[in-house]
């Protein structure tokens, strides 16, 4: 909730915090109650612009797809969802992790960006003391994942006292064949013309020890499309720091993402803040 108070500053949309209880709606009114009273005092305290929901529902896959499908009015529907990562996934009943992959595939279907958070637990506050360090932006064999939102989350974070002294490093992953030079100076464009500052830092490797994400592979026809991407980026970055950032649910648990693709900077300081694509969602951890 730390995160969404601190990617959410005033005039940047609106959040839906929900939780989901299991079993009749009847056994459960108080609960519900004092879940939604808890979680309003919780925005209240954090400044959340949004609301709090609680639901109830006779499974908590139903209750994931109530929220997903039912929540907002009109264009005011929330289009991003942000969950957390399972605490010990390789203990997990095989039902809890059926619940888990199947609102993972729920918001797919949805059309809508997943934003899948680790360290939760240990996110800092919005009065702790500002931070200094490496906010890092994984771009794996993809040359604009998720149509700018992993720059667009650091953007927003730096705007916020605790964040504001920290620098975003842009690592982009590409095959050995690829012209480094150019991506580099192609890439290092666009989020100029975007209003960012980052550093830009281009790493090789092979798609077969990547292969979650070789579908992905830069090409040279990419490569052509980025350049008309980069006089395109200014206009999309724009439009997406004004469009309606909306979290549909919030889970505070912990997440285990892309700890492999971080050994690959090893020689480089490591990040407070790891941001990176993972099929079809995005994944934000701490740093390590």
């Amino acid at each position: 909730i730390n995160l969404i108070s601190q990617l959410m500053k005033r005039g940047k949309g609106l959040s839906i915090v929900a939780g989901v209880v299991e079993g009749e709606f009847a056994d459960h009114v108080e609960l519900l109650e004092s879940g939604r009273k808890h979680l309003q005092e919780k925005l209240v305290e954090k400044k959340i612009e949004g609301f709090s929901e609680m639901v109830c529902a006779r499974s908590i896959d139903d209750g994931h797809r109530f929220l997903l499908h039912s929540k907002g009015m009109g264009v005011l529907r929330p289009n991003t969802v942000m969950i957390g990562w399972p605490d010990e996934p390789a203990t997990m009943e095989p039902s809890a992790m059926s619940t888990y992959c199947g609102l993972v595939k729920e918001v797919e279907l949805a059309k809508k960006t997943l934003l899948i958070c680790k360290g939760a637990v240990d996110f800092p506050e919005n009065d702790a003391a500002p931070l200094e360090g490496f906010v890092d932006v994984w771009w794996v064999f993809d040359l604009f994942p998720a149509n700018g939102l992993l720059l667009l989350l650091p953007y927003l974070l730096q705007k916020h006292r605790v964040w504001r002294h920290t620098t975003t490093r842009l690592f982009t992953v590409a095959p050995p064949e690829t012209d480094l030079d150019e991506l580099r100076s192609l890439v290092e464009g666009m989020v100029s013309s975007g209003g960012m500052v980052a550093k830009v830092k281009v790493i090789t490797m092979s798609a077969e020890d990547a292969p979650r994400f070789a579908d992905a592979a830069v090409s040279t026809p990419a490569l052509h499309e980025l350049q008309g991407r980069q006089r395109r980026f200014s206009e999309t970055f724009d439009h997406l720091e004004r469009n309606t950032l909306n979290t549909a649910a919030s889970l505070a648990t912990e997440s285990h993402p892309h700890e492999t693709l971080s050994t690959m900077a090893e020689e480089e300081p490591s990040s407070i803040l790891t941001m990176a694509t993972s099929g079809l969602e995005a994944v934000l951890g701490g740093g390590g």
